[in-house]
């Protein structure tokens, strides 16, 4: 299994600063935390959505790898995972200009995930990902 990532979401500056203040022992130890990648989903700006929401797609392959690759970077390896997952809706409306705009497509993969990440740092880290929440107000990561 190959997994590719753009190695700036951890290594710019913001990912940086996290490791150094936990380096530095800004917030003491890291006991627990959330991670939520939340949004409506790719019809509404995407003309040709479909295979986002196949068998390899869903938010956790198309966000997730950014997510976590950070709170590796910040808590170290995961030990264990827990995770549940649904499909919010069997179909979805297209509405973003194009030419399948205002088609309907079945959707063939979870669409939201919500899961609780143990770290062998003995964290832990409420980690979810939807494209079924219309506005959310959780911070993307906090530990």
């Amino acid at each position: 299994l190959l997994l590719g990532s753009a190695p700036d979401t951890f290594l710019g500056a913001a990912g940086r600063r996290a490791r150094r203040l936990m380096d530095e022992g800004a917030i003491g130890r890291a006991v627990t935390g959330t991670a939520f990648m939340m949004g409506r989903g790719m019809e509404h700006w995407h003309p040709n959505p479909q295979f986002y929401y196949q068998p390899g797609g869903g938010p956790v392959f198309d966000m997730g790898p950014y997510y976590l690759t950070m709170l590796v970077n910040l808590l170290g390896p995961v030990a264990s995972v827990m995770a549940m997952a649904t499909r919010g809706q069997e179909e979805r409306l297209i509405t973003a200009d194009g030419p399948h705009k205002n088609t309907t497509f079945r959707v063939g993969t979870p669409t939201n995930i919500l899961s609780l990440l143990e770290f062998r740092s003995g964290a832990t880290v409420t980690f979810g990902a939807s494209w079924d929440v219309f506005k959310h107000s959780n911070h993307p990561i906090e530990l």
